[in-house]
């Protein structure tokens, strides 16, 4: 194993700023992420990452694709799971929330309704090497910020990949495979969440709580192949739960959707081998496992345009994805997604979750109303902890063999209200397994927070990389896409 890296997080510094959509620069102190580049490696800095002007990075339109796209991870709640929720609440609430799961569970009752086309058009703009979206405007991602508050999920505790040590748990895991295999021998020939529903819900079992928690993770959390089947990969996830250890869910379900993110930026190039013949074909459709209606919420809190209607936008429901709970686009049908994506970028909402409404979650704790707090690590709380977890470079560790994903907040600073300079575009060079990575030291002996009212800006050569970049970029891409319909 690597021996662990401790890294800096941010830099204060004087330097020439201006607003991301141009305007007279000042000079005044500003405050970025880590790691980005020193004045003397920006004047040879190249754009971006060259596996961006690849073929891996070409698209063709998704109304031309030959691929159906399934989003089989993107779960509805049923009738009978809330009464499952709403019966095991009173007796688990307590627990739920010093694990840090409570709003996540609240989350799973939540019907989000699909919008195909906005979020394939959405991940036409997806960098695999970035881990972000490239507009025309400049870059933006789904960050571990988002999905905590979004879907409610945990970002401190252990790894999803925490083994069970202890006999007593480890029969505990027993006797929950032993009940899948019972499910899996009836007529429905798997371990069916129905009749796991049917076989524990209400039952008095010592171990109901468990099997809840396993229908939960395998339903909405990480669902996988095998639709609507419980999964025994969920199993030590949910016994840890159910004695209130925390467990890092947050990085797992990110993860998961940068690697369907990146899945889906391939798709026209995706192709299997049929076994009776040597040619390749193309498969009649890709399934996405991960939970895309979060890519759904975010589009919806930050791209104003795109918003159902009536949906009160002042709500600060906690996780956020209540608020959007059965919600329907109405009006006339948007033509022509992609203009819209490419010409908001003054309208942009970069902090959505920062309103003066806004009185939940861990960033109320943290996002005041003065301009800049520096706070002294020593005096760190759960709230400033879960803000370090957010900025901070890392490996994403996911419930799935090999779901490893970079995580970049660097590129996207003014998601955190902080300042945008050069992003080095390296991956973070680790080795460390079972999520150490995301829990390592850092330097710093304060942090910087900025106010829910701070008005990031970018420095004066960042604003003129990233017009370089973006202009390269989308000549790539345009030279490529006609390739491709060749």
């Amino acid at each position: 194993m690597a021996r662990q890296s401790i890294v800096t997080l941010m830099v204060e510094r004087e330097e020439w700023v201006m607003p991301p959509r141009g305007g007279k620069p000042i000079s005044r102190k500003a405050h970025f992420l880590l790691p980005a580049l020193t004045a003397e490696d920006a004047s040879s800095m190249g754009l971006f990452p060259n596996s961006m002007n690849e073929s891996s990075g070409s698209s063709i339109s998704s109304t031309q694709l030959p691929l159906k796209v399934s989003f089989d991870g993107w779960r509805k709640p049923t009738d009978r799971w809330e009464q499952w929720v709403s019966q095991m609440r009173p007796r688990y609430q307590s627990l739920w929330e010093g694990a840090g799961i409570s709003d996540a569970i609240n989350s799973s009752i939540s019907t989000i309704i699909q919008h195909k086309d906005v979020v394939l058009e959405l991940s036409e703009r997806w960098c695999s090497e970035t881990k972000s979206f490239i507009f025309p405007w400049g870059e933006a991602t789904i960050t571990l910020e988002d999905v905590a508050v979004i879907g409610g999920y945990s970002l401190g505790g252990h790894c999803v990949l925490q083994p069970l040590e202890s006999p007593a748990l480890k029969d505990i895991e027993n006797q929950l495979k032993e009940e899948r295999l019972v499910i899996g021998r009836t007529k429905a020939s798997r371990a069916c969440q129905k009749l796991w529903m049917d076989r524990f819900m209400g039952s008095g079992s010592e171990i109901e709580h468990e099997a809840f928690l396993s229908h939960w993770l395998s339903r909405f959390v990480f669902p996988g192949p095998a639709i609507d089947t419980i999964r025994k990969v969920v199993f030590p996830v949910a016994i840890h739960l159910a004695r209130g250890a925390r467990i890092a869910l947050a990085p797992a379900v990110l993860a998961s959707l940068y690697r369907d993110l990146g899945l889906l930026k391939r798709r026209e190039q995706i192709s299997v081998r049929k076994p009776s013949r040597s040619r390749l074909t193309l498969p009649d459709k890709i399934t996405m496992w991960a939970p895309f209606q979060l890519v759904q919420v975010w589009i919806w809190e930050r791209f104003e345009s795109l918003r159902p209607l009536g949906v009160r936008t002042t709500l600060t429901t906690v996780p956020i994805i209540t608020k959007w709970h059965k919600a329907k686009t109405e009006g006339p049908k948007i033509e022509n997604l992609a203009r819209v994506y490419d010409r908001s970028g003054k309208t942009f909402k970069w902090r959505p979750y920062t309103g003066c409404d806004y009185n939940q979650g861990f960033m109320s704790e943290l996002y005041k109303s003065k301009q800049v707090r520096k706070i002294a690590v020593y005096y760190q709380t759960e709230a400033l902890q879960n803000y370090v977890r957010c900025i901070r470079t890392c490996e994403l560790v996911g419930l799935e063999d090999g779901c490893i994903e970079q995580y970049l907040p660097q590129r996207v600073a003014m998601q955190f209200g902080l300042d945008q300079d050069i992003p080095v575009a390296s991956r973070v060079e680790t080795s460390l397994i079972g999520g150490n990575n995301y829990l390592r030291l850092f330097l710093d002996d304060v942090i910087y927070v900025p106010s829910r009212f701070s008005e990031p800006e970018v420095s004066t050569r960042y604003y003129t990389w990233l017009k370089r970049s973006i202009m390269i970029y989308l000549e790539g891409q345009t030279t490529n896409r006609t390739r491709a319909l060749v």
